[in-house]
């Protein structure tokens, strides 16, 4: 794990749980100081626990939604195992996975999370690998690819050469369903993704997402989540650390936020955030420059300089933390 990260991280929790702030976090900051490895591994019941908003999201953040409920979350590994198998077909192709290369992170881990989901498949399956070499990577899509043909017929598109290629796997059709006008839709879509970031880590591909809930990942033996995720999960309210400043990023935060509300989650905005103006900017005027077109292989990361409303300042200096 990131020793100098976390050591950063620990220095500013015990500087405030020496200050005696009204904090209602000083649990969760506790078990955090004191456990061996981060991100957490979902196998204690206490985690995850419903709790209200504190007075420090009030202070700093605005709510953006109108959900009333905390979403329910599955009780165990079991259950979460159903909703991914229901949802995702993964008893049909997990076991042709290499899971000492990959490790699945993103929205299918969070939706299968969620007790209730409105929909049967809403995420692709983000299968990140886990090693460095663009050679080792392209063998193992190979071989991937060619295991999952003993199921699926697989439609292959690259995205980006060595680092993102995209699986659309169809199985139950026939030729005869295509004459009928059948809609030719893939039963499972898998995204295999090398991130850019190094070295690559299960900690820093989950401190690499923008929105805090997504931060969980799956290892065909554990559910794994940040710090970050847990406070999501438990709160019903995400946060957006890249909150767009720019209308280039508008469309594709309105639809990752609708994404998230749909599922039962309010998002968490800085308060300096001009919601009305997101509401009411025309989409043509939202023109994406190349780097906005895929936020996973951004070289800014979470705990750079992707924090644009300036909220970890404010944070700071709100508790005297220089």
């Amino acid at each position: 794990m990131y020793k100098n990260y976390l050591y950063i991280i620990n220095h500013r929790l015990l500087q405030l749980l020496r200050a005696q702030t009204k904090i209602l976090l000083t649990n969760e900051t506790n078990v955090l100081l004191t456990m061996p490895n981060s991100p957490y591994i979902i196998h204690e019941d206490d985690l995850l626990q419903p709790r209200p908003l504190s007075v420090e999201e009030f202070t700093f953040f605005k709510i953006l939604g109108n959900n009333p409920k905390i979403p329910e979350i599955v009780k165990n590994l079991n259950h979460f195992i159903q909703n991914f198998t229901y949802r995702y077909e993964y008893d049909v192709w997990g076991q042709y996975v290499d899971w000492n290369s990959f490790i699945i992170a993103g929205g299918s881990v969070v939706s299968s999370l969620l007790v209730h989901h409105s929909t049967r498949n809403g995420s692709d399956i983000d299968l990140f690998f886990l090693k460095e070499n663009p050679q080792l990577f392209k063998n193992a899509v190979n071989e991937l690819e060619l295991r999952l043909q003993n199921t699926y017929f697989i439609q292959r598109k690259t995205i980006w050469v060595d680092r993102l290629v995209q699986f659309d796997l169809f199985r139950k059709f026939t030729i005869q369903d295509i004459f009928n006008g059948h809609h030719f839709t893939p039963s499972v879509i898998i995204q295999l993704i090398r991130p850019t970031i190094t070295p690559i880590t299960i900690s820093r591909i989950l401190h690499s997402f923008d929105l805090d809930i997504c931060a969980a990942a799956f290892n065909s033996n554990e559910v794994i989540i940040s710090f970050s995720c847990l406070q999501a999960l438990n709160s019903g309210h995400t946060t957006c650390y890249d909150t767009p400043i720019s209308p280039s990023k508008f469309v594709k935060r309105a639809i990752r936020f609708h994404k998230y509300q749909q599922r039962g989650f309010n998002i968490l905005c800085p308060k300096d955030f001009d919601v009305d103006a997101f509401f009411n900017t025309i989409v043509k005027d939202c023109k994406q420059i190349p780097s906005e077109r895929s936020y996973r292989f951004r070289t800014q990361q979470f705990g750079d300089n992707c924090d644009s409303f300036s909220i970890q300042k404010k944070f700071c200096e709100y508790y005297k933390l220089y």
